[in-house]
Order: C-alpha cells, then structure tokens, then sequence
C-alpha cells in the first residue's frame, strides 16, 4: 500500500477514487493548501484579538464579574480572555502557549502557575454545573463525553452541526454591516 492509498492520511478526501494517484494527488495538494490558508486565518484573528486585548482602551470582565481596563486585569482574567480568543479561532494548543507568556511575562512562575490553576478549577466547575443540568440517564458505566451528551439531547450528530446550526458563518466576520463582529 503506498502513502496515497494509506486511509490514515487525515487529509485524504473521499472523492479520492483515483488509482494512478495523479487526481489524487492534486485533490491532497488543493486540500493542504485550504486548510493551510484557513489556519493561517484563524491564526492570525487570534493573534489580533491578543494584541487588540493587549492595547485595549475599554474595559473588560475581571474572573470576579467587575470590569476594568486590560493592564489592571488579574493574571486569571487575562489567561481566560487569552484561553477564550484561542478557543474562538480554533487555534492549536502551540499558538496559545506562544501567547502567554507574552500576555503573563511580568508575572514570577509561581504567580503564572497559580492563575494557571485558578482558571483549570473554574472551567471544570463550570463543566460540572453544566453536567449536573443533564438529566440522569440511568448509566452504571461512566458517561460519554460532555459534547456528546448535549450533542444527544440537542439531537445533533456532530461537532459540524452544531456549529452550523448555532453560528451560520465563520468566527469574527461581521454577520451585518450594523452588527459588528461576531463573538
């Protein structure tokens, strides 16, 4: 079995039914160059929400609901609006962690990792509040993942559809000229 026979190529397309390669080779070289243009994309809208945070005139929640200016932001606050632009932009684990010790540099490590651990806690309480609205579904085994469970209950087969079901475009283009940039 060559490379381009291979069913482990995550890039490999299901038109691909070609068995001297050459169409199949050009569909592998177009999808590659999408997706690259698209992670390019998403890079760069997350790296502009960080320096757009960074340099921000107006306020933003602090992990305590008040709002204040980016500078007086708790390094907590500062990771999750960081954790959530990366989120957002669906950016790999690598460009969040080049992020943030750009945004946390002036801290001391002890202080980074507590903020670090403060942030990790809330998320998964707030994962758990969210589990417990789930009703029980009587299982005696552990139960699936969070996502699958809501993807269950809201009828939906996938990540896919749920994502197009509740934003109908891209992240951070303006859904209308008087609506601003999505969020």
């Amino acid at each position: 079995m060559t490379v381009a026979e291979s069913p482990f190529r995550p890039w490999k397309t299901r038109h691909d039914n070609s068995e001297k390669g050459g169409e199949a080779e050009e569909l592998t070289m177009k999808s590659r160059h999408e997706r690259s243009g698209e992670m390019r994309w998403r890079l760069d809208g997350f790296k502009a929400l960080v320096e757009d945070a960074k340099n921000a005139s107006y306020f933003m929640e602090e992990v305590d609901g008040s709002f204040r200016p980016w500078r007086e932001l708790s390094a907590e606050a500062k990771l999750e609006h960081v954790a959530r632009d990366a989120a957002f932009y669906d950016v790999p684990f690598e460009a969040f962690a080049e992020a943030v010790p750009d945004v946390l540099g002036d801290l001391r490590p002890a202080a980074r990792e507590e903020s670090m651990l403060r942030l990790v806690l809330r998320s998964v309480r707030e994962l758990h509040g969210l589990e417990k609205l789930l009703p029980d579904d009587g299982r005696l085994e552990p139960p699936p993942p969070l996502i699958e469970r809501f993807q269950e209950m809201l009828g939906k087969t996938s990540l896919a559809d749920l994502k197009a079901g509740s934003q109908g475009k891209q992240p951070g283009r303006p859904k209308s000229p008087d609506k601003g940039m999505e969020r």
